[in-house]
């Protein structure tokens, strides 16, 4: 009793500006999406923060908090999908390390988030990190077009073809994941630029989008 005697006689938390969290909480946020939505992502209970981890938090007017994000979301690539759900798809058409990560809707969902991170550095002017950014998501589609390749070179059988179909299913998810990330920063990027025009911020000329644009058929 009087332990909440003493915290209800307390009231300094009524001076707090709990409206401003800081640049550590804000991160911590993000973390917090980021597992919350690949641990449901995959159930009948999704939680809803898409558009959180995919455009808002990239909003963050700090670079500091960006550059977190940006290195929470290249962990995301290596997390254990296998953990939350059984749907993955194991095509190994080489013996590269890299071939050996499954492919699941969950990378969809790591692309997504990926291009909020290149959408807010090319808006900021951090090219390097933007260029990252893309090359990192051209990789991930050209891993998921070599395995669609690979399974298209064996013969037809009822088991490649199933595998071939779920493979094809995954690779449209996920690409839409992509265009659902570029739809967060294409107008706000589009303002930004014609809003400094005058102060050289346009940087994201710099950067080299076409290992995205173009990837190889």
């Amino acid at each position: 009793m009087n332990i909440l005697q003493d915290m209800s006689s307390d009231k300094s938390y009524l001076s707090q500006d709990m409206s401003a969290p800081t640049p550590a909480q804000r991160i911590d946020y993000f973390a917090l999406c980021l597992a919350s939505h690949f641990a449901t992502v995959a159930t009948f209970v999704p939680t809803d923060v898409d558009s959180k981890i995919r455009g808002h938090c990239w909003q963050d007017p700090d670079p500091a908090v960006l550059a977190a994000q940006f290195e929470l979301t290249k962990q995301f690539a290596g997390w254990e999908v296998g953990g939350v759900s059984r749907r993955v798809l194991r095509v190994i058409p080489d013996d590269s390390q890299e071939s050996q990560r499954p492919i699941s809707g969950h990378d969809g969902e790591w692309l997504g988030t990926m291009m909020g991170a290149m959408g807010a550095f090319l808006r900021t002017g951090d090219s390097m990190r933007a260029q990252e950014a893309c090359e990192l998501v051209a990789s991930e589609l050209a891993r998921e077009a070599k395995a669609f390749r690979y399974l298209r070179s064996l013969p037809s059988s009822p088991g490649v073809d199933t595998v071939l179909l779920k493979l094809a299913a995954v690779m449209t998810h996920n690409v839409g994941d992509v265009d659902q990330g570029l739809s967060y920063w294409l107008d706000s990027d589009h303002n930004n630029n014609n809003n400094n025009d005058n102060n050289n911020r346009n940087s994201d000329r710099d950067v080299d989008v076409s290992a995205v644009m173009s990837l190889p058929p």
